[in-house]
C-alpha cells in the first residue's frame, strides 16, 4: 500500500513559486485512472517546460495498475497529489481546482502532453485575460482549431489540454458540474461565454493529444450530454442542433449496418 502524499506545501528549493506580477504561478493539474501506460510522458510533458514557476497537482482515481509506482518515481517534481476513488473525470478535476494556487490553471490528463517545453513561457500570463488558448494536434496529426465565440453554440470549440482558466474564474463559476460525465467542461466553456471575459489567443499549438475510438454508445452519451448542455444554455438553438445532431447519428448508423 503507498503512502499517499498529503502534505500541500509547495517545494522551495531553486524554484519560486508565488503568484507574482512578473513570473506568475500557472498550476497544471493532471487527472489520472490506470493510466500507467500514459501517465509517464505527460509528467515529463509538464516537469520539462522551461517556465520555472509551475505547480504540478496529480489527481488519481484510486489505481491498481501501477500508475502509482510512476507517480511515485517522479515524486520529488510533483507538488501535491492524491490517490482515491473519485465521481469520474471531472469530480478529480474539481479537486485539483480545490488544490490550486497559481494564476491559471491547465487541465493535463493522463496520455496529452505540451507540444513542446516551450509553451508556458511564451504565454502571455501577465496579461488580464480570463482564459488564455491555442490549438492543439493529435497524434495522427489531425489538427483541432480552437474557438472561443458564437461557434460554442454548434459544439464545443475550446478543449482543456490547450486552454488555461484564471483560477478564480473557475471558483467563481462553481466548478465543474459533475452530473455530466463526458463534457462537463463545455458546460463550463457556456459559463464562461455568457459572462464575456477577456480572453487572449495565441497562435501555436499548445497540446498534442491520444487518438481514441470511440464507439457508437459513447457518441450516444456525447449527444445526450451535448444536447442538455445547448437546451440550458439557448432553448431554442439546443433543440434544432440536437434534433439535427440524433437524426444524423442514426442514418449513419444504419447506413453502416445496411451496407
Amino acid at each position: 500500500m503507498f503512502k499517499q502524499k498529503t502534505n500541500q506545501k509547495l517545494k522551495t528549493e531553486s524554484i519560486v513559486k508565488a503568484v507574482t506580477d512578473q513570473k506568475p504561478l500557472v498550476s497544471i493539474i493532471t487527472v489520472v485512472f490506470n493510466g500507467k501506460n500514459t501517465l509517464e510522458k505527460t509528467i515529463l510533458s509538464v516537469i520539462n517546460q522551461n517556465y520555472q514557476n509551475i505547480e504540478y497537482i496529480i489527481i488519481d482515481g484510486g489505481s491498481t495498475d501501477g500508475t502509482l509506482e510512476i507517480i511515485h518515481k517522479y515524486e520529488k517534481e510533483i507538488d501535491y497529489w492524491i490517490s482515491e476513488k473519485d465521481n469520474g473525470i471531472y469530480d478529480a478535476m474539481n479537486k485539483g481546482i480545490l488544490a490550486a494556487n497559481g494564476k491559471f490553471v491547465n487541465f493535463m490528463n493522463a496520455g496529452d502532453y505540451f507540444f513542446d517545453n516551450n509553451i508556458i513561457q511564451k504565454l502571455p500570463l501577465t496579461s488580464l485575460s480570463k482564459i488564455i488558448f491555442g490549438n492543439i494536434m493529435y497524434e495522427s496529426g489531425k489538427v483541432f482549431k480552437s474557438t472561443f465565440d458564437y461557434r460554442m453554440y454548434l459544439k464545443n470549440t475550446l478543449h482543456h489540454q490547450s486552454a488555461f482558466y484564471a483560477l478564480d474564474l473557475l471558483k467563481q463559476l462553481g466548478l465543474f458540474d459533475t452530473n455530466f460525465k463526458i463534457l462537463a467542461d463545455y458546460d463550463m466553456n457556456f459559463k464562461v461565454l455568457k459572462l464575456g471575459i477577456k480572453f487572449e489567443q495565441v497562435p501555436f499549438f499548445i497540446s498534442i493529444c491520444s487518438d481514441y475510438g470511440v464507439s457508437d454508445i459513447p457518441k450516444i452519451m456525447n449527444y445526450n450530454e451535448e444536447f442538455i448542455i445547448r437546451l440550458k444554455n439557448n432553448y431554442f438553438l439546443g433543440l434544432l442542433l440536437g434534433s439535427y445532431s440524433y437524426v444524423r447519428f442514426i442514418v449513419k448508423f444504419f447506413s453502416r449496418i445496411l451496407l
